[in-house]
């Protein structure tokens, strides 16, 4: 009996804290907006277009200063005809913003980030950041050269400012970088 009447006592209580108004937590909604477009990224320096160079496309960094881009720049040989022996392709790139991101209308805030190429034809300068000459605005710093088909360099971005905090929510902090390639070898005749 004693447990009938706990049990009542119980059930009785739940509905009558079912029927007060009570603070509900849903899950946390976050949303944000993605642009998607298209970006040449390939292009062909060689006047015989016997190869084309394959550019990164675009880099997003999360709140962490990771991305889930690799900045890859490809030789590949286009059509059958071999490509030279004294191939020379110089790649460089130059930063619009000395390796910062910025925004017009939070000039007081700058972001760091730097990009570290790895691969066999690197550069001997294979890190870029605020520091080397791709820091220095408009600047080009050359990060490869290629000799041969597929030959590749791997870069990894990583944003180096750490405290985000007083970053403006919801505004966009950019920089451009513009990769080119040379050919320098063999001398177009």
């Amino acid at each position: 009996m004693k447990r009938r009447m706990a049990t009542l006592a119980i059930v009785g209580a739940m509905a009558v804290a079912a029927m007060a108004p009570a603070t509900v937590f849903a899950a946390q909604k976050v949303e944000s907006q993605t642009h998607v477009y298209y970006e040449k990224g390939a292009d062909s320096p060689d006047p015989y277009g016997r190869y084309a160079i394959s550019f990164p496309a675009n880099i997003v960094f999360n709140d962490q200063g990771d991305t889930n881009s690799e900045q890859d720049v490809t030789l590949k040989q286009v059509g059958t005809e071999a490509l030279p022996a004294d191939l020379s392709v110089q790649i460089d790139v130059a930063s619009q913003n000395g390796m910062l991101l910025k925004n017009a209308s939070d000039v007081n805030t700058t972001l760091d980030y730097e990009i570290t190429y790895s691969g066999d034809k690197v550069s001997a300068q294979p890190k870029i950041d605020k520091t080397t000459t791709a820091g220095t605005a408009g600047s080009a710093q050359t990060i490869a050269t290629f000799t041969a088909a597929d030959d590749t360099i791997s870069g990894t971005p990583v944003m180096t400012t750490t405290n985000v905090k007083n970053v403006k929510q919801g505004v966009a902090y950019t920089d451009i970088l513009t990769y080119s390639a040379t050919h320098v070898a063999p001398a177009v005749n």
